[in-house]
C-alpha cells in the first residue's frame, strides 16, 4: 500500500512482478489494510471517509 500515492501494490513471487492498482477515489489516503480469508483486501480510506475492498480475482475495487 502506498498511502500518498493512493495505490495498492502487489508482488507476485512466481514471476517476480510488481503491479499497482490506484484507489477509485483520488486523494483517499489508503491505510490500515486487512486480508480476508477469501483473499480480498479491505482498506480504510481515511480522507474519503470510506472503506474499500480490492478483489484480486477481478483486479477491481468496490467502495463503501
Amino acid at each position: 500500500m502506498q498511502p500518498h500515492a493512493h495505490r495498492l501494490g502487489r508482488f507476485q513471487p512466481a514471476n517476480e512482478a510488481f503491479a499497482e492498482f490506484p484507489t477509485p477515489t483520488p486523494g483517499s489516503l489508503p491505510s490500515d489494510l486487512a486480508v480476508a480469508g477469501s483473499g480480498k483486501v479491505w482498506i480504510a480510506e481515511s480522507n474519503a471517509n470510506q472503506i474499500a475492498v480490492f478483489d484480486p480475482a477481478s483486479l477491481s475495487f468496490k467502495e463503501y
